[in-house]
C-alpha cells in the first residue's frame, strides 16, 4: 500500500492549498492572522495524513500506544473531508454572490466577505460534528436480517440461517476488544452458520495476531468460515492464511464444504479475492471441482450453493462463471456502504452495487456493509452492519 502514497500526497497537497486559501485568505484575515491560520492548518492536515503510513508500518512493540494517536489521525482526516466540502459550498455561494451583486467588495467588512466568515466557522463545527457521530455510528454494527426465497433451497434447510461478518479491519484503530464485542453480538443471534467474507486485518499476525484470537469464539452448529479479501494480501495473505489455520479456524482456500442438516446437503463455496496472486488467485472452477471429493457431483448445477466471495464483482467474473457452475447465493462485503457520505458514488467505479440484495448475472448476491472501518473509525449515512440471511424453501 505505500505504492498509492505519492497519489495521497499530491490529493493531500491540493487538500491544503484549497482549505488554507478559504480559511486563511477567502476570509481576509490580518497578515498575522492568515501565518497563523495557515501555521495551524499545515500541522493538522500533517498529523492526519501521517496515520496513514504510520498505521501500515506498526509493530508489535508501539502498537498498544500508537492506536489513540492513529485513530486521532484519522478522524482529523474525515473532519477535513467535511471541511472541505463544506467550503465549496461556500465558495460556490460566493462566487454567485458576487456574479449578481450590483456592487461588492473584497473589503473584510463587506458583506459578502463577513458571510464567508461567518460560515467558515460553520462549516468546522460541522465537520467535526458529523464527525464525531460518523465515530459513534461505527462502534456497534446492527443486525440487518434478509430472507433468501429460493426452490433450490433444500426443505430440511428451511429457516436456517448464515451470518455474514466481513471487513473487520483489526488494526491500527480496531483492536480485539472491539472484536471480541462482534463475536459476542453475532453468537447472541445464535446463527446457524458463519461466514467470515474477507478484510479481516489491516497488519501482519506479528503486529496484530494476539487482536485476531477472539476470532476463535466464533459459534454456530454448522462451522464458522473464512475467506480473503483484498487487505490480507496487503499485508501477506500467505501469513495470515497459516494462522487462521493454525488457530483452527476454517478456510475456504478456493475450496468447497457440505453442509448436512435433516437428510438434506447444500454446498458451501469459498474463493479468495480477486486481488490476490499466486498460489492465492480466486479459481472458482477449482473450488466447485474439489466437491468430487467430497462424494458431490460438481457438474450436479441443481444443488444449492453458496459463494463466500470479498466482491460482489466476482458474480461478474469468467462472463457469468459462478451462474454457470450452479451458484445460487453469493456472499460478499468490501463495499463498506461507501462508509462515508458522498464517497458511495465512487463505488460504483469499481463494483455493480453498494449494498443490500440484488441480481448479478444470473446470481442473488448479499452484500454487507461491513462490520468495521477502513481508515477513519467514521460512517456517515453507511452504518456498520451483520447480515443475517434467512433461507427459504420455495416450492
Amino acid at each position: 500500500m505505500l505504492r498509492q502514497l505519492p497519489v495521497l500526497l499530491i490529493v493531500s497537497g491540493v487538500l491544503v492549498w484549497f482549505v488554507i486559501w478559504r480559511v486563511a485568505f477567502a476570509t481576509k484575515l490580518s497578515r498575522r492572522a492568515q501565518t497563523l491560520t495557515t501555521l495551524g492548518a499545515l500541522l493538522v492536515i500533517a498529523y492526519g495524513v501521517s496515520s496513514l503510513p504510520i498505521g501500515w508500518l506498526i509493530t508489535p512493540e508501539d502498537i498498544a500506544t500508537l492506536r489513540p494517536v492513529i485513530t486521532g489521525g484519522f478522524l482529523t482526516l474525515a473532519a477535513l473531508l467535511y471541511v472541505f466540502l463544506g467550503l465549496m459550498g461556500v465558495m460556490f455561494i460566493s462566487v454567485v454572490w458576487r456574479m449578481v451583486a450590483d456592487t461588492d467588495s473584497d473589503d473584510a467588512s463587506a458583506p459578502r466577505v463577513r458571510f464567508i466568515r461567518k460560515a467558515t466557522v460553520a462549516v468546522v463545527v460541522i465537520a467535526i460534528g458529523i464527525t464525531g457521530w460518523g465515530y459513534m455510528r461505527a462502534k456497534t454494527p446492527e443486525l440487518t436480517h434478509v430472507d433468501y426465497v429460493n426452490a433450490q433451497v433444500p426443505t430440511g434447510f428451511n429457516g436456517f440461517t448464515i451470518a455474514l461478518v466481513t471487513d473487520l479491519h483489526i488494526g491500527p484503530s480496531r483492536d480485539g476488544a472491539w472484536l471480541k464485542g462482534v463475536v459476542e453480538q453475532v453468537n447472541a443471534a445464535k446463527p446457524d452458520l458463519i461466514v467470515i467474507a474477507g478484510d479481516l486485518v489491516d497488519g501482519t499476525p506479528e503486529s496484530i495476531g494476539d487482536d485476531l484470537l477472539p476470532l476463535g469464539d466464533f459459534y454456530a452448529p454448522y462451522g464458522v468460515y473464512v475467506t480473503t479479501g483484498n487487505h490480507e494480501f496487503y499485508s501477506g495473505a500467505d501469513a495470515w492464511v497459516k494462522f487462521w489455520k493454525a488457530h483452527n479456524i476454517k478456510v475456504l482456500d478456493n475450496e468447497a464444504t457440505v453442509i448436512k442438516r435433516a437428510g438434506a446437503s447444500f454446498d458451501l463455496v469459498g474463493i479468495n479475492d480477486r486481488t490476490g496472486g499466486t498460489p492465492y488467485e480466486p479459481d472458482l472452477t477449482k473450488a466447485v471441482d474439489s466437491l468430487s471429493d467430497l462424494g458431490v457431483n460438481p457438474n450436479d448445477t441443481k444443488r444449492f450453493r453458496v459463494l463466500a466471495a470479498h466482491q460482489p464483482s466476482q458474480a461478474l467474473e469468467g462472463d457469468g462463471l459462478p451462474a454457470r457452475l450452479g451458484i445460487d447465493l453469493q456472499l460478499s462485503g468490501h463495499t463498506h456502504g461507501g462508509q462515508m457520505w458522498p464517497v458511495h458514488a465512487l463505488v460504483y467505479l469499481q463494483q455493480p452495487v453498494l449494498d443490500g440484495v440484488h441480481d448479478i448475472a444470473g446470481v442473488t448476491v448479499v452484500t454487507s456493509r461491513g462490520a468495521g472501518t477502513w481508515g477513519p473509525p467514521v460512517r456517515v449515512l453507511a452504518d456498520p452492519e451483520i447480515v443475517m440471511v434467512t433461507l427459504h424453501h420455495s416450492s
